[in-house]
């Protein structure tokens, strides 16, 4: 693998649903991560402030990749759509380039950029937590309990991700949060933020045991399925210092995101909203008739 340094700009929970504009919310997504990118810079001023995933040369030995991992439910499967260059949502200057992994799509926006979108999936498990199967393909039934999920993404050569949620780890599903975290299964188990998460809230008590315990915490924006929501696609994430080969991206994704090093390289970046926008639109998702 190739071990030049690099700085990965990503978004650690992204989802495509069906309200959105497909190119909007790409437009977004790389926008936002250029943004990012900046404060990728402001820890190492050499990098270059705006760089398109894969492309840029090196700076002083440094280089920027723009990565999107996504977490998509059991009725949807845009990664394939984009794959097979689906005509609903592909044209119009958008553009999906396979690989140079099955896992991986670079997607393309003329005139703004490109980013590697990531596959995965959002898993309800029986006791009603979300577990994100990243990186990979598989699909997973909804309803199984929680370690039986964990252990069926790493079966399927995903990255398990406990995601938060509001309210999902309170009362018993909290305390099964603790379990696994405390469990042997905590071995392969990442943890979740997401910008739903209101910009005032301490860090919950689980994730502090997480990072206690060398569980590395995945931010991500986490878009509601709402028109409008596109904008929040790359608003929130992380930066990554790590070795990064483009060329063999599932095995530096697996790298970057493993072991307790993970824990200490990723850095949460970008912008939570205040509880009052997130109440906002947590009520409109639960007012609005979704198909």
């Amino acid at each position: 693998m190739n071990n030049t340094p690099t700085i990965v700009v990503a978004d650690g929970h992204l989802h495509l649903y069906p309200a959105y504009d497909i190119k909007a919310v790409f437009r977004h997504l790389i926008q936002n991560l250029d943004r990012l990118s900046g404060q990728a810079c402001v820890t190492n001023p050499a990098l270059p402030a705006n760089t398109s995933a894969f492309t840029e040369p090196e700076t002083a030995g440094n280089r920027i990749y723009k990565l999107a991992f996504l977490a998509e439910s059991r009725e949807h499967d845009f990664f394939r759509r984009l794959q097979g260059q689906d005509v609903s949502i592909a044209g119009q200057g958008l553009e999906a380039l396979c690989g140079p992994s099955p896992i991986c799509l670079t997607v393309s926006l003329r005139e703004v950029g490109q980013v590697c979108l990531v596959a995965g999936r959002q898993i309800v498990t029986r006791e009603r937590l979300e577990i994100l199967g990243l990186a990979m393909r598989a699909k997973i039934p909804d309803g199984l309990p929680a370690r039986d999920v964990i252990q069926k993404v790493v079966e399927a050569g995903g990255i398990p991700v406990l995601a938060w949620s509001p309210g999902k780890w309170l009362f018993a599903r909290g305390r099964l949060a603790h379990d696994l975290i405390a469990s042997d299964q905590a071995k392969v188990l990442r943890l979740g933020d997401t910008s739903l998460r209101p910009m005032l809230w301490p860090e919950p008590r689980l994730m502090q045991l997480a990072r206690a315990r060398g569980l590395a915490v995945i931010p991500g924006s986490d878009p509601l399925p709402l028109a409008g929501e596109e904008r929040f696609a790359g608003a929130y994430g992380f930066i990554c210092r790590s070795a990064f080969d483009p060329s063999q991206p599932a095995a530096s994704i697996g790298h970057m995101l493993a072991g307790s090093a993970a824990a200490a390289a990723i850095l949460p970046v970008g912008a939570r909203r205040g509880t009052l926008t997130v109440a906002r639109r947590l009520y409109q998702l639960r007012t609005t008739n979704i198909a």
